[in-house]
């Protein structure tokens, strides 16, 4: 291809490539040489069946008129037979051997940029070794994860954000994998979310910044994660524990609660209001109406 310079060089890292367009090629000499003897002996299979077939031809005349022997018959027949089936494995000899030569170009199997070159002018290569990676960046992937009292993300659109040259470039997709199990390290779910970007901006292996869903930026009460316990009433739901004084006497009233966005290790929830005490450290070993006691 055309570098900067305006010279013609070999692509390499870098390069985008077309659909289709040849990268490399094994010498082409030896595929040629096999072409040729295939058609070589394709030609000489095809004059031998045109003399077989007059000849044969000549034979059922003379036959006919009892002029030529039943055995003399049978073998110019046989001969007829046997340089067809010469020109027949003649022609698939050929085909293989063109086959063989279409299959020396290495052609890109997408459009997408050159990440890697393995091999060089002059290389030895075996069957089956890599010579280039190439990848189409017009979509591109995000993996994350999520702990197990995220809501339900697939219903979510996904933004993912990064910075490149001085900007901030914010691209959106949608969830299109979620873990069906967590990580037994981090007790996280992996989630993976595509976008499509026909700008390029987002590149393998950059880390970028993801939020699911639209934020609120409204005041809602935030809890610590620690704070939130299942629901025992309602499988799927989430609860937390509040502190209530009834009679001088505090109690922990379980209460469901809807998740919002999580913010380091606190999460905004729907059903508490500002200022309400929520128990924070033990809230899985209390039961509704458990009496407690609040330090100051």
């Amino acid at each position: 291809m055309q570098g900067a310079d305006g010279r013609t060089r070999d692509i390499g890292t870098g390069d985008y490539v077309e659909k289709g367009a040849i990268l490399a090629h094994v010498r082409l000499e030896d595929m040629k040489n096999q072409v040729a003897q295939a058609q070589a002996q394709l030609d000489q299979a095809v004059a031998q069946h045109t003399q077989a077939d007059q000849d044969f031809g000549r034979a059922k005349v003379l036959f006919s008129t009892q002029s030529l022997t039943k055995p003399d018959y049978d073998q110019s027949q046989q001969r007829f037979n046997s340089t067809l089936a010469a020109v027949d494995n003649a022609k698939a000899a050929l085909r293989q051997a063109e086959l063989t030569l279409g299959d020396s170009d290495l052609k890109a199997p997408f459009s997408g940029f050159l990440l890697n070159r393995y091999i060089d002018l002059g290389s030895l290569v075996s069957p089956s070794s890599p010579a280039f990676t190439i990848a189409d960046i017009s979509s591109a992937k995000a993996t994350f994860g999520v702990p197990d009292y995220c809501p339900e993300p697939r219903a979510f659109r996904t933004a993912t954000e990064h910075c490149s040259a001085g900007r901030h470039d914010s691209v959106c997709g949608h969830v299109t994998s979620i873990s069906p199990s967590a990580d037994t390290r981090n007790r996280v779910f992996t989630i993976e979310s595509d976008s499509s970007q026909p700008r390029w901006s987002l590149k393998p292996g950059m880390i970028a910044s993801l939020s699911l869903g639209e934020i609120s930026h409204t005041s809602a009460a935030s809890v610590p994660l620690s704070a939130i316990v299942p629901c025992p009433s309602k499988p799927g739901c989430f609860a937390v524990m509040v502190a209530q004084e009834r009679a001088s006497q505090w109690t922990a009233s379980l209460r469901k609660v809807q998740l919002g966005a999580t913010n380091e290790s606190s999460i905004a929830v729907g059903g508490v209001q500002l200022g309400e005490k929520v128990i924070a450290v033990g809230a899985q070993l209390l039961k509704d109406g458990d009496p407690i006691e609040v330090i100051p």
